[in-house]
């Protein structure tokens, strides 16, 4: 009875921890911040002063880091006119960030 339920804890855990990390819920403001700070580096992302340099020059798209964010597994969308409105949103909260 206890092996059951460990397994039935552990399963829970695993399947919370990528809930977690997946998440609908973020903003188009935390994806400019995790973007801002790196976190999409090994997707090609810039980060800091170049991402705001790369932005500027539009190097760098909004919907390029939604694609990012995307891939590393941060950011689940439904919709197709969510990640277009939501790249627009990222880039203009950084264009604000980096100003």
């Amino acid at each position: 009875m206890k092996t059951i339920q460990l397994v039935l804890v552990a399963s829970l855990l695993v399947g919370l921890s990528v809930v977690a990390y997946a998440d609908a819920s973020l903003t188009p403001f935390d994806v400019a911040f995790y973007a801002y700070r790196g976190y999409f580096k090994s997707e090609g992302i810039t980060s800091y002063g170049e991402l705001c340099s790369n932005i500027k020059s539009q190097n760098t798209t909004g919907e390029e880091i939604v694609s990012a964010a995307l891939a590393n597994g941060r950011l689940t969308l439904d919709y197709d006119d969510d990640f277009d409105s939501f790249g627009y949103d990222v880039k203009n909260i950084l264009l604000g960030i980096c100003s």
